[in-house]
């Protein structure tokens, strides 16, 4: 949604928050759009299988530029690391 735009970007890593907005400007989407990519990068030594979720209740919610909700879809991913 914010290719090629000047974006700030916040991380909350202990309390599993984030949030992106654009410098300038706003994007209109008219269809189903992506917004970004995880990147999670584990700790030397880690080993083990890690669940990692978007949950589909009032903790995950994505905003418009009028702070109306725009629908989010639960996902999740299985990673291994050996």
């Amino acid at each position: 949604v914010f290719a090629g735009m000047d974006a700030l970007t916040g991380i909350d890593t202990p309390g599993s928050r984030m949030g992106v907005a654009p410098v300038f400007g706003s994007v209109s989407p008219t269809a189903s759009s992506y917004v970004g990519t995880f990147i999670f990068t584990a700790e030397p030594g880690s080993t083990g299988t890690f669940r990692i979720e978007l949950r589909e209740d009032t903790t995950t919610f994505l905003r418009d530029s009028m702070s109306q909700a725009i629908e989010v879809y639960g996902i999740s991913a299985t990673i291994t690391v050996n």
